[in-house]
């Protein structure tokens, strides 16, 4: 098998099939052509095209081109995926920085539920609600108190 040594044609078709670039008569170096097509800023949404006809046969590939906004900044709480009887406090830490690398700086709302996995299975017999507001600065290290059994039997009026 040796490689197509012959002239192209190569054209990039929005998704209405309008041509919007084509390149004609390109010669392949050992049957690879490389060729770049820059979008537009507000290019058409959908499914593009890449046409090639060589020696008259004709081939199509396609790939999607869809809106896309970048995310301002991400924010990542990390904490442990359980939370054992034992244990006294509900602890983790939440982190942000812009996309650009730049740390996030403001007001962070920290809202934890905790809640039994079944009912029967741990000493946490009830739904328990924190939520409490802080000044943020890229990384902020947290820590509720777990509900104690005592407290949770004081939220069920007829164990009173």
């Amino acid at each position: 098998m040796k490689p197509f040594s012959d002239a192209i044609d190569v054209y990039i078709l929005d998704p209405s099939r309008h041509i919007m670039r084509r390149w004609l008569s390109r010669q392949s170096n050992i049957g690879t052509v490389s060729l770049e097509y820059q979008l537009s800023d507000q290019p058409v949404f959908g499914e593009w095209r890449v046409q090639v006809i060589a020696q008259g046969q004709v081939e199509e590939a396609t790939f999607i081109v869809e809106e896309y906004y970048q995310t301002r900044f991400e924010v990542n709480v990390t904490m442990p995926a359980f939370l054992l009887d034992s244990e006294k406090y509900i602890e983790g830490t939440v982190m942000a920085n812009y996309t650009s690398g730049a740390p996030v700086k403001g007001n962070l709302t920290l809202k934890a539920i905790v809640k039994p996995l079944r009912q029967g299975v741990s000493n946490l017999r009830v739904e328990r609600t924190y939520q409490r507001y802080y000044n943020f600065d890229e990384e902020f290290p947290f820590w509720f108190p777990k509900p104690t059994p005592e407290e949770e039997y004081a939220t069920i009026p007829h164990l009173r």
